[in-house]
Formats: structure tokens, sequence, C-alpha cells
């Protein structure tokens, strides 16, 4: 493949938004216009004016997430993520869904360990009212009996739905819980069970006063819209919403692993899972750009080692990929693999297990070579270049940095800090932090093969 700079040329010519240098020895650069300003109440916004769509991304993302919460009040960012929708002093549930439906707007929310988001995307012209609405719900939310309780109902079939009768997701739940015995990212951001069942309004609107603040908040409008017009709209409605004390989280810092860990998960299932894995570092570590290549070197796609060890070689796994999951405070670096059915389940999910490791400690003797990083770097730029061609993808990058890194520039750098990996990086970070000692290891396996009671910490 071209080297990445021409190959970034190619990807990149239609995209008038995206700024290059003359590519002779310079590094390769992207940039597109960003307008930042923070209001007297602490509320930091982001606009990224294009007019090429008649459309607007309009982001609004908190600085809450499942690492705010503690045991007992587990699952409580996401349900309070449905409840934003739920209805507020100036716009019942009912107006919010019939002002979407209406005018063909789509929406939704997400929330992760970290961050929780709201997005639309609007006709351009609907921007006051789409402001006059998140203002409402940023400032009045509503959370009634009556409507929790139904939404109870939601989220708790959501969870049986897709963890409980999910043998896979139950097993990663399970994984997370080996790598994070003290931190709070140890319970899932669903929550769990008892914890959904048990909250109030009283509980809910607590966690509402002391996050959903504009001062714990991150607002972004990317697409077709007059940038002096719309900051002066954005300084008349959001201004007038004061301030709040943001309630300190006590952030708990996971100890060094000591010794490997593994346990068994028994499901009805046909296929046996293997998920397997290590405590890493934060998003902002130095050493967090070498883990984002050595996920596409090991499990990134049907061109890794693991997909073509596993699946092609030894024809053992029906698939095999790698993950980085990248936190604020912490991270996790695996494989999931998930093997053919045999006479054999534990021994052939051992067999995997070994397999893998084997290639980790080909990486830690032995660099990976200039061509192989290369070839993983332009897959890298190609999907980030793929996320910024559109309006909410761009919205969501903006968004993420900022909240993240401190400083939404950082979106311009990822490219850059990524290019500047080498191979003898890679190899360290495998020496570093992929030691025996700190694997942990979930085996998912049919009923009739599991040879102990799967183990669950709570």
């Amino acid at each position: 493949m071209k080297n990445i700079k021409n190959f970034a040329v190619a990807c990149l010519s239609s995209l008038s938004f995206l700024a290059f240098p003359a590519f002779a020895e310079e590094p390769l650069k992207i940039q597109f216009p960003v307008e930042k300003f923070i209001l007297k109440n602490g509320l930091t916004v982001l606009l990224a004016s294009d007019h090429r769509v008649p459309l607007v991304s309009y982001q609004t993302w908190y600085k809450v997430g499942s690492r705010n919460e503690s045991p007992g009040v587990t699952g409580a960012a996401h349900m309070l993520e449905h409840m934003m929708f739920k209805g507020s002093k100036n716009y019942s549930e009912t107006e919010f869904k019939k002002f979407f439906q209406k005018n063909g707007i789509t929406y939704n929310a997400f929330t992760t360990q970290d961050y929780t988001g709201f997005f639309e995307t609007l006709p351009s012209h609907l921007l006051t009212e789409m402001m006059k609405i998140e203002v409402d719900r940023m400032s009045q939310l509503r959370v009634l009996k009556d409507s929790l309780n139904s939404e109870l109902q939601v989220v708790g079939e959501e969870r049986r739905m897709r963890v409980e009768n999910n043998p896979q997701a139950f097993a990663y739940e399970a994984f997370f819980e080996l790598i994070f015995t003290q931190a709070n990212y140890r319970w899932p951001i669903i929550g769990w069970m008892k914890d959904i069942q048990a909250y109030n309004p009283e509980k809910l609107n607590f966690f509402h006063q002391n996050f959903y603040l504009p001062n714990n908040a991150v607002l972004v409008l990317a697409g077709d819209f007059d940038l002096k017009e719309t900051r002066a709209q954005i300084e008349k409605y959001y201004s007038a919403i004061p301030a709040g004390a943001i309630f300190n989280t006590a952030d708990v810092t996971e100890p060094e692993p000591m010794k490997s860990l593994e346990i068994q998960v028994k499901k009805n299932i046909q296929s046996p899972s293997l998920i397997m894995g290590y405590k890493t570092v934060a998003l902002d570590h130095p050493d967090s750009d070498a883990f984002e290549v050595l996920e596409e070197v090991l499990g990134g796609s049907s061109s890794s080692r693991l997909h073509k060890v596993l699946v092609l070689k030894k024809q053992i796994a029906l698939s095999a990929s790698g993950f980085q999951t990248g936190l604020k405070k912490e991270g996790v670096f695996g494989f999931f693999v998930t093997l053919k059915p045999s006479s054999e389940d534990l021994g052939t999910s051992q067999k995997a297990k070994a397999l893998i490791l084997k290639e980790v400690a080909q990486l830690q003797k032995n660099a990976i070579s200039a061509r192989e990083l290369q070839k993983v770097k332009n897959s890298y730029l190609k999907g980030f270049v793929d996320s910024l061609q559109t309006f909410e993808g761009r919205a969501r990058l903006l968004a993420s940095s900022e909240i993240l890194y401190g400083d939404y520039q950082h979106l311009y750098q990822q490219i850059l800090k990524i290019n500047a990996v080498t191979p003898i990086q890679v190899q360290k970070v495998c020496q570093k932090y992929l030691r025996p000692e700190r694997l942990r290891t979930v085996y998912l396996l049919p009923e009739v093969t599991a040879m102990a009671t799967s183990a669950r910490i709570q």
C-alpha cells in the first residue's frame, strides 16, 4: 500500500472541510475550523460550521458516566439517559416526540463509563427550537414516579435481553469484574438488576442536579448555521442556567495485578468463547497509542495475526478479534474468540489461549516489521477519515476529545500520534503490560462441559 501521506490525500481530496499542507517532508495534518468559547456558567461550546448540506448535528455531552456511580446506585447514568426523554418543565414527553417525528429529526443517546451523550440531526432552520428543548431538559428535567416506573420496566428488560440472555455479553461483564476489583469501572454501564429495580425519583433527581450542569457539559454543533447568530442564541438561552456544584466522585485506582486469574461461565450455548486480556493505561497515557496499533496487528481485521492463526490455519475458531478499551482513568486490552463446537470445549479454549499467548510472546521477542506497521497506520487513518465525513461523526470526535483529553484540538493530533508509533514502542508495551501475572481469562462454555460453577464478583 502507498505511503500514509499519499493515502490520506486520496481519502480526503473530496472533503473541503479538511486542510492539508504540501506533503513533502511535512507531517500529515488534519484540521477544520472550530470556534470554541465558554459561557460564564462554565458551559463549553464548540461550533463547526459547514454549509454544504442544510442540516445540523446538535450534541450535548455530560461529563458523567458509570464511573461516577457507587455500589447501590449502579446504572444511574444510563437510567437518567432514558429519563431525559420523558419530559421537562416546558416540554412533555409527548411534545418531545411530536417535535422530533413531525420534523424528521433523528435522535438518540448513549452512556459510557466516562460520559453521557445526547444527539440530534435536524434541519438547520429548527436550530432555535431544538436549543430551547435542550436548555429545558438540562435545567428543568422532571423525573416523575409514573414515567420512572414505566421506564424501569424498559431498562430491566433491556438488561435481560442484552446481558442476562446474551451469553457473550454476560461473559464480558464477568471479564470486567476480573479486570477491575476496586476501581469504579468494575460494574456494568447498565447497572446491576437489583439497583435498577430500586431507583426512585429522589435518587435520579439528585443525580441530575449534581451532574447535569452547564459547567459539567460540552455542547457541540456541526453543520449548516451562521456562527455569529448561533453564538448569540447560545449565550441568550444557555446563560440563564446557573452553574452548580459538581458531585465529587471518589475515584479508586485499580491496584496492579499480582497473579493471573481465570473463571468459567456456564451458559446454554453451542459454541464456546474465550475472553482474555490485561489492565493497561488511561487514554491520555503515552503508551495508549501503541495499544491502538497493537489492537489492529493482533485482531483488528481478517488479515490480523489471530484471525490467520485461529480461524484460517488451525481452524478452531469462527472469529478472533482484539479490543482496546481506552478509558479516562484506566485501560483494558484484550481478545475475544468465538470457537467452533467440539467435544473438548474447554480443551479447545485452552488451546486458543495458548496460541494467543504465543503470538503475544512473538511480539515481545520480535518487533513488527515496518511494512506491517504501515498497513496498520493506513487502516487507522481510513477509519478516522471516514468518521469525519458526516456532521454527526465530526461532532462526536470533537466532543470526545474535549471531554477525554481536555481539549478538542487533540482530534487534530491523533493521526500524528498514531503515525509516530514505532515498532519498538509496540514491542515495549507488549513486554511491559502483557505479562502472565496481569492476565485475566473468562471461559464461556456450554453447560454440559464446564467443570465448575461460574463465579461472579459483586
